[in-house]
């Protein structure tokens, strides 16, 4: 049951975003594109600057935990907001019909397009947070080229999160200024 509403959150958010390639792209080639590069580099300064993946992988590890931290609560208050808040601007959100999205071939809410989004942003945060510490334990049993490969992922993983809150931010700005 959990996972089927966890991967209606998933298809929702993808649905709604059929027709803008621009935003999909975005979203998920863009950090694609990021860890690809980051492996290349990675590899590049491992062999020129002789740098312990090992060290490099727990550090980057407990930084990325804590960044994680600090973007699940700021999703989580943003979320918190829009659903607690009863301002001018959140009522015309609820009201006002998305020019650009819909979901099924149906008109949805400004206000239900930024909720999708920040849920499946809250998702995304708390499901990667659990891979980290996942990887926080298998660090020291995998060979050095799984830890360059999940390093990589791991990127491109925080800039797909980066893009999101971004997005989300942005989403902050028109609903409140424009």
């Amino acid at each position: 049951m959990i996972a089927k509403e966890t991967f209606n959150i998933i298809k929702d958010f993808y649905s709604m975003r059929k027709k803008t390639k621009s935003d999909y792209l975005l979203i998920n080639l863009l950090p694609a594109v990021i860890g690809v590069i980051a492996f290349i580099v990675g590899s590049t300064v491992h062999k020129i600057w002789n740098v312990n993946i090992l060290s490099f992988t727990v550090d980057f590890i407990n930084q990325t935990i804590t960044v994680l931290a600090l973007f699940i609560s700021f999703s989580i208050a943003y979320v918190g907001m829009l659903i607690s808040s009863d301002s001018e601007v959140v009522r015309k959100m609820r009201d006002k019909d998305s020019t650009r999205y819909e979901l099924d071939g149906q008109k949805i809410k400004v206000y239900q397009v930024t909720h999708c989004m920040m849920t499946y942003t809250i998702l995304v945060e708390v499901l990667f947070i659990i891979f980290v510490f996942a990887e926080k334990f298998f660090v020291y049993v995998l060979p050095g080229m799984v830890l360059k490969i999940l390093l990589c992922i791991d990127v491109a993983i925080l800039m797909h999160i980066t893009l999101l809150i971004g997005i989300g931010i942005r989403d902050i700005y028109y609903a409140f200024w424009k």
